[in-house]
Order: structure tokens, then sequence, then C-alpha cells
């Protein structure tokens, strides 16, 4: 993939700028990325900054794609390490509003009216501002009712276009380096890419709500604000304006916070393994506890999805856990990662999985923390060269995050007690005969299907052999590695000779004497030398900066 358009090249240089700026020069030369030249005229972040603060101001400085990305990162403890996570934690997605005449002109133009036939009343003042798009408190005019609005940001799908064009060239390039292949950074940015197509389209955060809305268990403890679908389009959603305490302003709060603490669980459990659809991104600024008690989550632009056989293989993997049985964990492995490596060691990946569940044996139910204990497993994954699978990583991150505000509301919550219950219920129904015939039945037309096919593709088959048409097709891999190292080979020979070729023809030039005179010797024949000199110069110094020689 190439950097062509315009604004791709512009926005490229300022991000290599921006690394240059935070002394990543080792990155612009290990990936070989133009920028070398203006090393000498960066004025470089000075003071006594570590390498994840400096990767965290890179992300915050390069602005919302980047942020995203950064967040992203920080949901796959099992790629990151831990101190880059929680800097990672740190990255604030607050920005200044956009220009009322800006919103405005979008407002209208994605409602295709004018904003006083919607809006009775409008507070231009933000009621908050994210890199993607800021919320405005409004009454509607037809409803009379008082509502949120969010807007998306003018001009923002273009730079995040930009930024993924610009990621996934990176990405490809440091896949190309042995080192990089086990964080997958192209499927690391396509996920970024799937996340923020999403995100930015409003309408389908409409639709997130309402189907929380109809499948929602527990009405008495959570509360899912309701979409004004006619003024919904993908850059503007307006929904109910909804009054509440953020978790973090609790302090001095009449509320009991470990009663909240057990809710938010067991709203966030039920979500992931009885429904398989839930909130990606359960931190304390996406909750509000509203007058009655009832948490009401915000910002529904990140969700999760699960199959039913992940949520079992889920509830499987809780109760090896708690029951710590290396075992069934190592047989639960191959159903929550990719592709194993051909090498794979599966005796020491055993050995290892009994000595993570020995260093919390003589722990009590009470004690376990079960999302430390899911992310340990995630890192002896990621050491056998195991990738999570991404689905998986996702509802980690929300177990984590749950896990994390209950013990902000409430540092004794234990996550194991609310969620052993709830498992209780769940295997039970899973081991009724209903749900039993109901796999059975499916198992059964997946075989009929099965064999009903298997004689036409058998028959197909052989037509391929009888005719000669069967073919094999073999992918070479990393192969593109060596045809970047011999074009950078055959561009420096092009230039050697050219550069030789000017030392021959101004020696020739040289020794004809021909007018003007410089220094008492031919101009054009000066010229050349001091033009081959400097091309040489620069050539050597190339070089051995890269130090690829």
């Amino acid at each position: 993939m190439k950097i062509k358009s315009i604004r791709n090249l512009s926005r490229f240089k300022h991000i290599i700028w921006v690394l240059l700026k935070y002394g990543f020069d080792d990155v612009i030369h290990r990936l070989d990325l133009p920028g070398s030249f203006i090393l000498k005229r960066i004025n470089r972040i000075k003071g006594p900054l570590t390498v994840n603060e400096r990767i965290r101001m890179v992300f915050q400085e390069l602005g919302p794609t980047f942020i995203k990305f950064g967040q992203i990162l920080s949901m796959r403890p099992d790629l990151v390490p831990g101190l880059l996570v929680l800097e990672l934690k740190k990255l604030q997605d607050q920005v200044p509003p956009s220009p009322k005449q800006a919103v405005q002109t979008l407002l209208e133009k994605a409602l295709s009216r004018p904003m006083n036939t919607v809006f009775s009343e409008f507070d231009w003042t933000p009621l908050g501002s994210a890199s993607l798009a800021q919320v405005h408190r409004a009454r509607l005019a037809k409803e009379d009712k008082v509502v949120a609005v969010k807007i998306q940001r003018p001009d923002i799908r273009p730079l995040i276009r930009a930024d993924l064009n610009i990621l996934t060239y990176i990405a490809g390039r440091l896949n190309e380096l042995r080192t990089y292949q086990l964080y997958d950074f192209p499927g690391l940015v396509e996920e970024l890419r799937f996340s923020l197509t999403r995100e930015l389209d409003f309408t389908r955060e409409a639709r997130n709500m309402m189907i929380f809305q109809k499948t929602l268990s527990y009405p008495d403890l959570m509360f899912i604000p309701e979409v004004f679908d006619d003024y919904t389009t993908p850059y503007v959603l307006t929904m109910e304006l909804v009054e509440g305490i953020r978790v973090d302003r609790l302090d001095g709060s009449l509320f009991n916070r470990e009663k909240l603490a057990r809710n938010g669980a067991r709203i966030m459990l039920d979500q992931i393994l009885r429904q398989g659809f839930f909130h990606a991104d359960p931190h304390q600024g996406n909750l509000l506890i509203m007058e009655d008690g009832r948490l009401c989550f915000l910002d529904w632009g990140m969700t999760g999805r699960i199959t039913r056989d992940l949520r079992h293989r889920l509830i499987d993997l809780i109760q090896a856990l708690i029951q710590k049985d290396s075992e069934t964990i190592l047989r639960l492995i191959p159903h929550l990662t990719a592709d194993a490596p051909s090498d794979l060691n599966r005796n020491r990946l055993e050995r290892d999985l009994l000595d993570l569940i020995d260093s919390y044996y003589d722990f009590s139910l009470k004690e376990i923390q079960i999302g430390e204990i899911v992310l340990s497993l995630m890192n002896l994954l990621n050491e056998h060269r195991l990738r999570i699978r991404s689905d998986f990583a996702l509802m980690s991150r929300a177990l984590l995050a749950l896990e994390g505000l209950g013990k902000e509301l409430a540092p004794d919550f234990n996550l194991i007690e609310e969620a052993r219950i709830l498992i209780a219920e769940l295997v039970k129904e899973r081991w009724s005969i209903k749900t039993l015939s109901e796999d059975l039945r499916s198992q059964g037309m997946n075989l009929y299907d099965l064999v009903q096919d298997f004689p036409a593709r058998l028959q197909a088959l052989f037509r391929k052999v009888d005719k000669g048409d069967l073919t094999f097709t073999f992918k070479h891999t990393g192969l593109s590695a060596l045809n970047t190292t011999l074009e950078r080979i055959s561009n420096r020979v092009t230039f050697g000779i050219i550069i030789a070729a000017l030392i021959v023809g101004s020696s020739m030039i040289i020794t004809t004497g021909v007018k003007p005179l410089l220094f008492g010797f031919p101009a054009l024949g000066v010229v050349g030398y001091l033009v081959s000199g400097i091309l040489g110069i620069w050539l050597i110094i190339n070089i051995l900066r890269k130090k690829k020689f």
C-alpha cells in the first residue's frame, strides 16, 4: 500500500514530525519511513519522560484516530506491556468545541430542515466535547421534551480516512519485521477501522440503545434513554436527556455504593453471559446514577457481540479457573485464540497454566479477582504466541473495567461472588432438556446439509481431476521485506552510477578548457564536481545513519 493523496502526504509528514519531536527517530529509521531529512529541524520535547509517557503524548497530539487507537491498545493487555496500558488509559478524549456556525451548518444539513423548526431551545455551550462529537442540551419544538443532541464534528471523517490509510501503511511495514508479527498490527488497525466506522454512524448507536431497551433484563436497575428516531441521522443523535451523578463524583452522596456495585455487575454479567450483546466500555465517565438509584450507561457507540458458543466457553473458563482445572483450560484455549503456531509446545503451555493456577491456589473464593486472573491468562497465551480472538479480548476488557468500577464503588466488591449465582442459572439452562434438544436439532440439520452436499462436492472434485483443472495455491510470506531491500539497493546503485557519470563528465569538461571559467577551470565542470560531491556525501550519510551497509 502506498500513501498517494496530497492530504495523506501532508498528514503523513505531520505524523513523522510528531514522532521525531518525541524522540522516536529509531521508529522512522527501522521502518525506513521518509523523514530523516528533517531530523535537524525538530524542536524536541525535553524533560525526564519515560518511553510510555512519550508514546501516550504522541497519540494525544495526533488527535482522534490515534487517541482511539491508543484506547484499543489499552484494551489489549495481552499484547501491550502493563505499564504502557496504564499510561494509555490516561488518554484524554476532550477537545475544545467546534465553531457554532460549523455545528449549525452540519446540524441543519443532517436534519434537512432549519434548526428553529426542530428545537424551541438550543444551548450552544456543550455539555461535553470529545474528539468525535459534542453534546448539547436542547428542547424539541414538537414534542416539548428536553433532549441531549450528539453532533458529529464537522470534517472529522476525511481526517479519520487519511489517518486510517496511513496507519494501514505503517502497520504493513511493522508486520514485515519478524519482531512485530506477533502483535498483528494490520489486524489491530482493521479493528480500529471497524470500531470507528461503527462509532461514526450514530444511527447504529441509536439502534444499539433500542436493542438494549427491548432485551433489558433488569428495568428496575438500569435505565436506557429514549431515542428520537425522527431527529437521528448518521451525523446527529437525539435522545432523552438524563439527569444524574457520575460515578467518579459520588463522594458525599447518600447512595449505597456496595449495592450500586452489585447492581452494575448483575447488569453487565447478564449482558455478557446471557444476552451476548454488551456495553463494551463501562468506565466511570460512561455511567450515571439516577435519583431513584438506577444506573444509566452513556455512549453506546462501543458494543460487543459474542456467539452462544463463546458464552458457553467463557462460563466453562470461569468455572475451570475457580476449580483450578488446568486440563479444561487447556481444552478451551483453541476456542479463545486464533490459529496456534505450528511449533506450539503444549507440554510447556500446560506447565505454565499449572504455575498460574498455583499462584492463587490457596485463595478463598472471596479473594479471587477474576479480572486479574483473566489478564494473567491472556499474558501467558501471548508468551506462547497465541493471539487472542478480538471478541474475547473485548469481552475480557469489559470484565476488567467492570471489576475496576466495582472496586471503585466498594473496595470489598468481588465479581466472582456476583457471577456465581448467574453462572449456576446459566449452567442449569444450558443442560436443560429444551436447550439440549435445540442443540441436537441444530447439529442434526448441519449434518443433514453436509450429507446432502457431499456427493455433489465429490463429483465436482473428480470433474476437476479429470479435466486437469485441480490446482494448489501456495502463498509466499515475508517477501515484501526482501522486495523493499532489493529496491533500496537498486536505488543506491543507480544513484552511485549517476554520481560516477557526473564525475567522469565533469572531468572531461575540465580538460577541454571551455569558457566561462571558474577558479581558472571550466565553470560547467566545477559545478558538476560540486553537485556530485554533495550527492556523494548525502548518500554516505544516509547509508551510515540507517546502518544498513
